[in-house]
């Protein structure tokens, strides 16, 4: 007896109910263990550099599949910070480099940032602790200064030699036993640019005389006013004349060369003798349309105690120079000494196509995130406001900033750009024809 055939449509059938006992068996399982796919934002935004002040309580949020801030609590967040300076920075009282783990409230994470002091663009990771968390975690870039203000202070005398003494005042405000006096004329000018570096190992402010052969009388209030008791002249300033004005139980030395080369040299050699750093060198250009050069690498000359040397366009390398090369391990070319060919060892090139390309070059290198910057007026008789300015600058760590009359060029713009989020302090180099109140506020807003 033949068997019955099923028809196929129960065959099918069957099949059909299997297969939707099987779907609806797996999101039923998948469902008894999954979780809300949380994820995490920085509050204060994600991935943006911002300026701290000390402490300054931040925020992650706990995001839900919706991109909106979920309300749940509970959720552990691990943060992990990442500074160049671990001993300065704290996240809830632990060191950086530790990592944090916070419970979220209603849907944020919030955890207080500390630090003593400016550690530069600090990296704070942010991860979900749980398996579900996301596998790309987020991360934003804070940087730690004083605090969010920027401050304006403005050196400005009734003449370059009153804006000297005053920056003199600001370097050495309890006084100083030793000053360095240089001339003030234009032709002279660079002798106190490359008088930075001493003037910063002996804890001597630079004052500008009058003339070669007159102290004036703002610098002459300064010296006493700073108790000085010796007086070191540099460069093309009159021995005998100044000493004859000076006041009784000064005593006087002099660093003066056949020329602004060989007063340069001078100068090095005090440095030498004075326990400076002969192991590094900057050269820069000695001629006169080129001396913002100098003055933009001051700075960084102070604050590795090496000397500031000077290049003539032609002509070769200045006699005695060579003998100061033997012990050096690095040397550093400035601006338009760049294009006169001179090889020198172990060179490295900081210039641009202008001054202020030079200087952006310069800082960009040195001054990544300073804390504070100077500010002065690059063109023409406006220079010599921030003639003796170096030895303060490199003091603070800040670098020199120049502008136009009424213009900020275009790598100044992109120098403060880059540092805004660091710095707290903005300090001017002359008075309000050098530098307006226009000027300071609009780069002050930069920094803001």
């Amino acid at each position: 007896m033949s068997r019955p055939v099923r028809p196929s449509s129960m065959i099918f059938s069957s099949g059909l109910v299997l297969g939707l006992i099987a779907a609806f068996l797996v999101p039923l399982n998948a469902l008894a263990v999954s979780t809300p796919s949380y994820h995490l934002a920085f509050e204060n935004p994600p991935s943006h550099r911002l300026k701290l002040s000390t402490p300054t309580k931040l925020q992650v949020a706990v995001m839900g599949p919706t991109n909106a801030r979920e309300p749940a609590s509970g959720q552990k967040v691990t943060l992990t910070p990442d500074s160049y300076s671990p001993s300065q920075l704290t996240i809830n009282g632990k060191p950086s480099g530790q990592a944090v783990t916070v419970t979220a409230e209603h849907g944020l994470a919030s955890f207080t940032v500390e630090a003593v002091y400016h550690t530069g663009p600090v990296r704070l990771t942010a991860t979900l602790a749980s398996p579900t968390g996301p596998s790309k975690p987020v991360a934003t870039f804070v940087t730690v200064g004083k605090g969010n203000p920027v401050l304006q202070t403005r050196y400005a005398g009734r003449s370059r030699y009153g804006t000297a003494a005053q920056l003199a005042a600001a370097t050495d405000p309890k006084g100083a036993e030793t000053v360095i006096l240089s001339s003030g004329l234009n032709q002279n000018l660079v002798d106190a640019l490359t008088a930075a570096p001493l003037s910063a190992l002996l804890k001597a402010p630079i004052l500008l005389t009058a003339s070669n052969h007159t102290i004036g009388s703002d610098p002459l209030s300064a010296i006493k006013r700073l108790g000085a008791r010796k007086v070191l002249l540099v460069g093309a300033v009159d021995n005998a004349a100044i000493k004859s004005q000076l006041p009784a139980g000064v005593s006087v030395a002099g660093y003066a060369g056949s020329n602004r080369y060989q007063t340069a040299l001078d100068v090095a050699r005090a440095i030498k003798s004075a326990g400076g750093n002969m192991s590094t060198l900057f050269f820069s250009s000695g001629e006169n349309t080129n001396l913002t050069d100098a003055l933009t690498i001051d700075p960084v000359a102070v604050r590795y105690r090496s000397p500031v040397l000077l290049l003539p366009a032609q002509g070769g390398l200045p006699a005695g120079y060579q003998a100061l090369l033997k012990p050096t391990t690095s040397t550093f070319v400035i601006g338009a000494a760049a294009s006169y060919g001179l090889k020198l060892p172990h060179a490295q090139t900081l210039s641009g196509v202008d001054r202020y390309s030079t200087a952006a070059a310069i800082n960009q290198r040195f001054f990544p995130h300073p804390m504070g910057v100077v500010l002065t007026n690059a063109d023409g008789s406006h220079l010599v406001d921030a003639l003796t300015v170096g030895p303060l600058a490199g003091q603070e760590g800040f670098p020199i900033v120049m502008v136009s009359n009424t213009i900020i060029p275009g790598p100044t713009y992109d120098y403060l750009e880059t540092i805004s989020n660091s710095v707290s302090a903005l300090v001017i180099a002359g008075g309000t024809e050098s530098i307006s109140s226009l000027m300071a506020t609009a780069i002050a807003q930069m920094l803001k």
